[in-house]
Parts: structure tokens; C-alpha cells; sequence
């Protein structure tokens, strides 16, 4: 084969053979076969981990996200990067609002705890806004609250 391409309109169908081979059998080495190469490949980001207590949910929805692409006729493909999620805000007062498996707990700057605002589902994020500050917005499960607080938050 002996056909040139223009590098820049090279797209991940069109390449010179010898590669097209080499990727198609670094595929089948991972249980590929032919139908799945020749779907549209769509990458999934995921930052699913085991450390990141609101990132474990991630997993389940990754496997429900790569399922609905595989049934439009894409072929799924993850890949993982790092998720900097910390599930922390802070208010004026300095006191801190982190996230947890059932909502958000507060904490003094020393350390005590001073309540929690239950979500019943688990909660990856939350940080303040609204015009004055007052709104506390948390990502819990495949919902996005907004919770009037009595305190302003430190926005970034």
C-alpha cells in the first residue's frame, strides 16, 4: 500500500495500514471483535476511584452511560483521569461544610461539629452561591440541590 495522507485531516478511520493493523490487534489482545471495531468509538471519562469517598458512585454510572452508547450504536471506550473533587466549602466564619455519604456536615474551624443537612443519598460536592452567598448548591447522587443557609459562603 502505498497511498500518502495529509497529517492534517487525518481522522482515527484513515490511517496508513500498517498502524490500522497494529490498533485492531491491540483491541482484539482486549476481547474486541470485529462488530466492536466497527462502531464509532466514544471515549467515557471517568474519575471513579476508591479514595474519593464522592467519586465511588461513578463506577455504576459509567457502566449506565458506556450501556446507552453501546445501545445507539457507538462503541464504548473508558479511560480514567484524576478527579480533584473535595467536597469542601467554607463559609465567612471560617467554619467548614463537607460533604459525606448521607449530606454535608459543618464543623467549626476547630473541629466540632456543629450539624448536618441530610440529603439521604450520597453527596460528591457542594460549594456556595446565589447573589448573596446564602444558597449552598450540592451534587448528591443524579440530583443538584440548592439549600438557603443562614450564614454567606466564601466564593471563589
Amino acid at each position: 500500500m502505498n497511498r500518502k495522507f495529509d497529517l492534517n485531516k487525518l481522522n482515527s478511520r484513515q490511517v496508513p495500514e500498517d498502524s490500522y493493523y497494529e490498533r485492531r490487534a491491540l483491541f482484539k489482545a482486549m476481547h474486541f471483535d470485529d462488530e466492536d471495531l466497527n462502531r464509532p468509538f466514544i471515549a467515557v471519562a471517568n474519575s471513579w476511584n476508591e479514595f474519593i469517598p464522592g467519586h465511588f458512585h461513578l463506577r455504576s454510572i459509567s457502566e449506565a452511560v458506556k450501556t446507552g452508547i453501546w445501545q445507539a450504536g457507538g462503541m464504548p471506550v473508558e479511560f480514567n483521569h484524576i478527579g480533584a473533587c473535595d467536597g469542601l466549602a467554607v463559609d465567612t466564619s471560617g467554619n467548614i461544610w463537607a460533604t459525606g455519604p448521607g449530606g454535608v456536615m459543618v464543623f467549626t474551624p476547630d473541629g466540632k461539629y456543629l450539624g448536618s443537612i441530610e440529603t439521604g443519598t450520597r453527596v460528591s460536592n457542594c460549594c456556595f452561591g446565589g447573589v448573596n452567598g446564602n444558597e449552598l448548591y450540592i451534587t448528591a447522587d443524579m440530583y443538584l440541590c440548592r439549600v438557603k443557609v443562614n450564614v454567606t459562603g466564601i466564593r471563589f
